[in-house]
């Protein structure tokens, strides 16, 4: 029997790898396993999909529904991004105020860029507790708007 990769919504040159080829069960056999390799990409896209389609049964075999299945590849990139703090390094502040007695962290988002999102942040000081007193204000959010 043949089986073949047929085109849906998925794109073969960049989200599955197309297979054609020739089924063989020697005798005895009831199951024969064959892979479709799906490829990972970092697109900002929904659910995707091909088929898959048996044809062609040689000798006296005959097809028997269902000869096709669709293959659904589930959305998988986060179309909000990936957020973390670009280029940093540990920062000495001293309360004096020498050095403007300000903190700056810059905060970034990568892959996706869809949609509003809200980052909440929290200073703590080395044993985990919130740094009240020493940094005003020690927490809050940072919104990120679409397309940023």
């Amino acid at each position: 029997v043949m089986l073949a990769t047929m085109n849906g919504t998925a794109d073969p040159s960049q989200d599955y790898t197309p297979l054609q080829t020739e089924v063989l069960f020697a005798p005895g056999v009831t199951t024969v396993t064959e892979q479709i390799s799906i490829n990972d990409d970092t697109d900002q896209e929904g659910d995707e999909s091909f088929w898959v389609v048996l044809s062609a049964p040689g000798l006296s075999a005959v097809l028997y529904p269902p000869f096709t299945a669709m293959v659904v590849i589930q959305f998988s990139d986060d179309a909000g991004g990936v957020v973390a703090f670009g280029s940093i390094t540990n920062l000495t502040i001293s309360e004096d105020g020498t050095d403007g007695n300000t903190a700056t962290f810059v905060v970034e988002r990568s892959v996706g860029v869809t949609g509003d999102i809200t980052v909440a942040w929290t200073i703590v000081d080395n044993e985990d507790n919130l740094a009240v007193g020493d940094f005003n204000p020690p927490n809050g959010t940072v919104t990120i708007t679409d397309g940023e």
